[in-house]
């Protein structure tokens, strides 16, 4: 038995939480049936019962969010790790006989699959994950190992790595490729990017984020300073104990939705010469200048730490009190504010008092610290103690 070499169905599987989809579907041509993905259900199944009603397919083309060995379909991740769990599903997409789906016969006409989402490709992991896929499926693969999506977010729409000879063409016109918003973004690189590129033009963005993303030590994400709206798509972004998103936009409008944030820390400046420490606001959502809208967004296990206030300059003096928490009772940050810096040596000396909320410091030989104001319900940080009597 031999492939149909007259193939000519193909079908495009869109994942519903791609943003903005609707403006690259419009633009496919009469052969290609556009099935929308329910956000809500397994997606590796959903395309497995379409395809088992359909015949003489010739590609089938995939519009998803995606990472480095990985696509975001419905509820389900598929990656390197999993992909033999769905071996079954993977196997009956274009019903093909072992001996069919492995032959090499030039006679033979393939399936293709173009999977279009961000770094599918990249990395060794990536390009086993195609070559996998590839093999399950009997289907020569596309993808791409970088970002896919706005040239002026740093993306394109090229699949620069494939398991064979890809005769199918892009399923999106080039007026809708080019017009496309976004990218596709999964990772902290790939988000840290899209910031900076976002930044740099002077119109709106959209940055949909995909996956659960989590930050490792010292990954800090660039503070945003031009209108950008971030769809999370119901994943969580875990700052891993580094500093949240940082909003300084002044009149350029910021919106977040769909979205967990948690393990974001924020902390306040130190202060100088006798100055207060900065309060230290937000955790995982810090707003310096400029409008935000959230909507739909969780806040869970963040951190707001008052900067430490400043050292006394002069004798006798008082050292600076602890930064203030902020938005205690607002969101569930775990609010403390900075420890005053040691006052300098003086007769008589003072302790720097606690920020709110906070525990004062201890004074030097001559005075005792302030006491603590216990607002806010945060604990504030502890104030500087005062250099011993001269």
């Amino acid at each position: 038995m031999e492939f149909d070499k007259e193939r000519k169905h193909q079908l495009l599987f869109v994942d519903s939480n791609v943003n903005e989809y609707q403006n690259l579907t419009e633009t496919t041509n009469s052969d290609t049936e556009v099935v929308i993905l329910k956000g809500d259900r397994d997606g590796i199944e959903q395309i497995a019962e379409t395809l088992k009603q359909r015949t003489n397919i010739a590609a089938v083309h995939i519009l998803s969010h995606g990472a480095a060995a990985s696509l975001q379909l419905g509820t389900t991740e598929l990656n390197l790790s999993n992909i033999e769990s769905y071996r079954n599903y993977l196997e009956t997409w274009f019903a093909l006989p072992a001996a069919e789906a492995n032959s090499n016969y030039s006679t033979t006409a393939k399936p293709e699959i173009l999977l279009y989402g961000c770094n599918v490709a990249a990395t060794e992991a990536g390009v086993a994950f195609v070559q996998r896929l590839s093999q399950l499926t009997g289907a020569e693969v596309a993808a791409s190992d970088n970002l896919t999506g706005n040239a002026a977010l740093g993306g394109d729409w090229v699949l620069e790595v494939s398991t064979g000879k890809i005769e199918t063409a892009l399923a999106f016109s080039a007026e809708a490729r080019e017009a496309y918003s976004g990218v596709l973004v999964a990772t902290f690189a790939t988000l840290r990017d899209a910031i900076v590129l976002a930044n740099a033009l002077p119109d709106a963005d959209t940055i949909p984020i995909t996956g659960n993303i989590i930050l490792a030590a010292g990954e800090v994400l660039p503070r945003i300073s031009s209108p950008i709206t971030f769809t999370g798509g119901g994943f969580s972004l875990n700052f891993g104990s580094n500093r949240g998103f940082f909003v300084d936009s002044a009149a350029a409008a910021v919106s977040f939705s769909n979205l967990t944030l948690t393990g974001g820390v924020s902390t306040g400046g130190v202060g100088t010469g006798g100055g207060g420490g900065a309060a230290g606001m937000g955790g995982a959502l810090f707003i310096n200048s400029g409008a935000v809208t959230v909507n739909s967004v969780t806040f869970n296990g963040n951190s707001a730490i008052g900067g430490a206030g400043g050292a006394a300059p002069v004798a006798p003096a008082v050292a600076g009190p602890g930064g203030n928490t902020d938005f205690a009772g607002l969101f569930p940050f775990v609010a403390a504010g900075g420890p005053g810096q040691v006052g300098l040596p003086g007769l008589p000396s003072i302790g720097g008092p606690g920020g709110t909320g906070g525990t004062a410091g201890d004074g030097g030989p001559g005075t005792g610290g302030l006491a603590g104001t216990g607002l806010n319900g945060g604990v504030g940080g502890a104030g500087g103690v005062g250099g011993a009597g001269t």
